[in-house]
């Protein structure tokens, strides 16, 4: 793996992408995860979906805006560490 990157962003779930990208979403966000649907952070900059390799780093973070340092891989991360914005 490369080095870290640090990406801003909003945890929200594969099946809503960039539309779960905001404060409102953390219930939907929930409910299609419990669904089956997989975690991924929508990046400010570009609006990027990138899911991630290892969900349980983000558990507590469903619905919120952070700041996520990992490796990017594609179109997936697999995270480090996390901040809260």
């Amino acid at each position: 793996m490369g080095k870290a990157t640090t990406v801003n962003g909003w945890v929200s779930d594969s099946n809503c992408g960039a539309k779960g990208a905001n404060e409102g979403a953390a219930a939907c966000t929930k409910k299609c995860l419990s669904e089956g649907a997989k975690m991924v952070v929508v990046t400010d900059k570009d609006k990027k979906v990138l899911t991630v390799e290892n969900p349980e780093t983000l558990q507590d973070h469903i619905g919120h805006h952070i700041a996520v340092t990992g490796h990017i891989n594609g179109d997936s991360i697999h995270v480090e560490s996390v901040k809260m914005l």
